[in-house]
């Protein structure tokens, strides 16, 4: 989205209106500039999403369990139908009879409105303005890229009165977020798997390809991955930062993470806390099983990207992962084991971890693209079989 020449012709527009502009009418300015872009790019999905945003707003400062039960359970329905009873068809045989378009930012609005619900019935939003609601839920600079971002933190984390600072620092990261785009991934990545004829490529022949070669080409899918979601997700929170507005920030180096649980601490921020917050401590608090509390966090987390084999199997080898390393780390604590520290630990911790992810990404390639059996040879060729 952010790429189009429809979205900066925007963006160059709307902002100097918006500073002009009262204080007061700045909220609804900014819900009004971008609900028009979404409409623009699909006018009845965005009001249909309008109409869905205005009875959350209405419904869930009402503060009861039952309702809060409702509107929870209707956003996860909504995204079910789109995302995963196309693919539940599909599996079945019987997608030719439906046909079912996703809407444009659906996941990331349906997070946000579930966010929205939950906190609102533990009476964070009781103030809440129906501008400033409408201008973090259709905000155009994040709405098809994300972040994940959470209501409490859009409203404490905006500048009411225009700041140079503010235009300097949005600027420069959507300068980042062009460089990563057009110049790593673009100019440097892509010419790099290309070379290798993609992924349909490799699975002909990946049998008798040199290890190290199946190791290159996902480690650099990964990293095509990691700049191409990077950039957009600069110019996102770049973007915003022209209307004085600080998103919470989606990645923190994850390529240096020394251990998978460092890694999700820097990957993929925003989804990582909402899932944390929303499906991590509550089933914690229903079961006390930190092990099923991270298998079900890493699900949601697959089940959001796609409904599909791959991110399933993505998600359960996340969880286990994890689960694995916190096994290990209180082994240590209980054995008394100390692990030498220092730069030199990085040179072993971090491309360990890596090498994690970049198995885990295999899955995610093959989504739509290739089967288990396919993961599987590739598995077999990484580790030498």
């Amino acid at each position: 989205m952010a790429a189009g020449a429809v979205f900066w012709l925007w963006l160059a527009a709307s902002v100097p209106v918006f500073w002009a502009l009262p204080t007061r009418l700045r909220s609804g300015f900014l819900a009004a500039t971008s609900f028009a872009y979404v409409a623009w790019l699909d006018a009845w999905v965005a009001v249909g999403l309008a109409a869905w945003a205005l009875l959350y707003h209405a419904l869930a400062r009402r503060r009861t369990s039952v309702r809060l039960l409702w509107l929870v359970s209707a956003a996860l329905l909504v995204l079910a139908y789109f995302k995963y009873l196309p693919a539940l068809c599909d599996a079945l045989g019987a997608y030719g009879a439906l046909r079912i378009v996703v809407p444009l930012g659906l996941s990331y609005f349906c997070f946000k409105l579930i966010h929205f619900a939950v906190e609102a019935r533990r009476g964070a939003f009781a103030d809440s303005r129906l501008d400033d609601f409408l201008a973090y839920i259709f905000l155009f600079p994040a709405f098809t890229a994300g972040p994940i971002e959470r209501y409490d933190h859009f409203l404490r984390f905006r500048n009411l009165c225009w700041q140079s600072d503010d235009t300097v620092e949005g600027l420069t990261r959507i300068a980042h977020g062009l460089i990563k785009k057009f110049v790593f991934c673009e100019a440097l990545l892509a010419p790099q798997l290309a070379e290798r004829d993609g992924l349909s490529g490799i699975l002909q022949i990946v049998e008798v390809m040199p290890v190290h070669q199946v190791w290159l080409f996902f480690a650099l899918s990964f990293l095509y991955l990691y700049l191409d979601f990077g950039a957009y997700t600069d110019i996102a929170i770049g973007a915003s930062r022209l209307f004085g507005i600080r998103l919470i920030e989606n990645f923190r180096w994850p390529i240096v993470a020394t251990s998978i649980v460092d890694f999700w601490k820097r990957w993929h921020q925003s989804l990582a806390g909402w899932c944390q917050a929303y499906v991590y401590l509550p089933v914690i608090g229903l079961t006390r099983r930190p092990v099923l509390a991270t298998y079900a966090s890493f699900m949601a987390m697959g089940l959001w990207h796609n409904a599909s084999w791959a991110w399933i199997a993505w998600g359960l080898m996340h969880a286990s992962a994890v689960v694995g390393y916190g096994y290990w780390a209180r082994a240590r604590r209980r054995w008394r084991l100390r692990m030498p520290e220092g730069a030199w630990t990085r040179v072993l911790t971090t491309p360990a971890t890596l090498a994690v992810v970049v198995m885990a990404g295999v899955f995610t390639s093959l989504d739509g693209r290739g089967t288990p059996v396919d993961a599987a040879r590739i598995f077999g060729r990484m580790l030498g079989f």
